[in-house]
């Protein structure tokens, strides 16, 4: 009989020293329960029990930190105004965090009993940190899920890029190949009497050595002093031949810019000196399709390929900082 009369006063004690657990079923149940979780706490131990409450509920909400942060991240590269984009969207989060956590010390039964109710409700304190720092984890966890998922796929769009940076390269040789079949010389410029006025005149002999007929030229052309730095003119034309220019044949050609195009402004009394260079940039076949070096091609690769090395590095930099957070 004894034994069980102390077993049942030791059960009493027990339940007398149990620690007091956090009612979350209304919001004056929260307040009351939570005055009496605190009442011996230290004011460490309460700004603890706090952190934890408001990483809750902002888990719960989905605006916690590290997974919000990583979903929102959006990549700089392959499309136009993404970084911009991504910004915006930095500051988003920022503001819905923040509108979260604003009059938090006011609002904070309302938020715990609409949000966070059935994590933390019957829970003592010491169970509450516990599941807040798990839940910190796993959103850190998801972040470096996220974040190594884009990794990959940047890695592999950055192969893709090597890869079609590598085909240009090959077409851009090609073509190449056959503009040197194409020969351009004895380039000249000068001023010819036309009614009343002189008028620039540009004149050189083109053969077509290669096999293709060519429909229209892409040149570019610069005029210069020897000694000079800067030249008179340094400016892209194209001709397009009446009946083509079928391979083997070379045609004479005497062109006239238009008065008052660059041309058209240079010095009269410098054209004894100067230097006329020609360069073949593409040229048309017969169907119209062009052959020839594509620079804005080239200059969309080297982009894409620049903001996918960033991205990379940004993300390799992200994983980093996320991981620091496990510690």
């Amino acid at each position: 009989m004894k034994r069980v009369v102390a077993i049942v006063m030791i059960s009493f004690l027990s339940g007398c020293f149990e620690d007091p657990k956090l009612k979350a079923n209304s919001e004056d149940n929260f307040t009351t329960s939570l005055a009496a979780v605190t009442r011996n706490m230290s004011e460490a131990e309460k700004e603890k029990l706090d952190a934890a409450l408001k990483d809750i509920v902002l888990v719960e909400v989905g605006f916690y930190g590290p997974e919000l942060e990583a979903k929102s991240y959006r990549p700089s590269s392959n499309e136009p105004g993404a970084a911009l984009g991504k910004a915006i969207m930095g500051a988003g989060v920022a503001s819905m965090k923040s509108a979260v956590e604003t009059g938090w010390s006011a609002n904070r039964a309302k938020a715990v009993v609409q949000n966070a109710r059935a994590v933390v409700d019957g829970r003592t304190a010491k169970e509450i940190i516990i599941i807040a720092q798990d839940e910190r984890k796993k959103s850190i966890d998801a972040a470096l899920a996220i974040y190594h998922d884009q990794l990959e796929k940047a890695r592999v769009a950055l192969n893709d890029i090597d890869a079609e940076a590598n085909a240009d390269e090959k077409k851009q040789a090609e073509q190449k190949a056959l503009l040197d079949r194409i020969e351009i010389t004895k380039p000249h410029f000068d001023f010819k009497k036309v009614l009343y006025s002189d008028d620039p005149d540009i004149s050189f002999t083109i053969a077509n050595n290669g096999a293709i007929p060519i429909k229209r030229i892409f040149v570019n052309g610069k005029l210069q002093t020897p000694g000079r730095a800067i030249p008179w003119v340094d400016s892209d034309f194209n001709y397009e031949f009446p009946g083509g220019l079928e391979p083997k044949e070379v045609k004479a050609l005497d062109l006239t810019p238009n008065m008052f195009s660059d041309w058209g402004k240079v010095p009269k009394e410098t054209v004894s000196g100067v230097l006329l260079t020609l360069t073949l940039l593409a040229f048309e076949d017969a169907s119209g399709k062009r052959i020839g070096s594509e620079s804005n091609d080239v200059t969309s690769i080297n982009n894409r390929k620049k903001a996918l090395q960033d991205e990379i590095l940004e993300l390799e930099e992200k994983i980093k900082q996320t991981e620091t957070q496990t510690n």
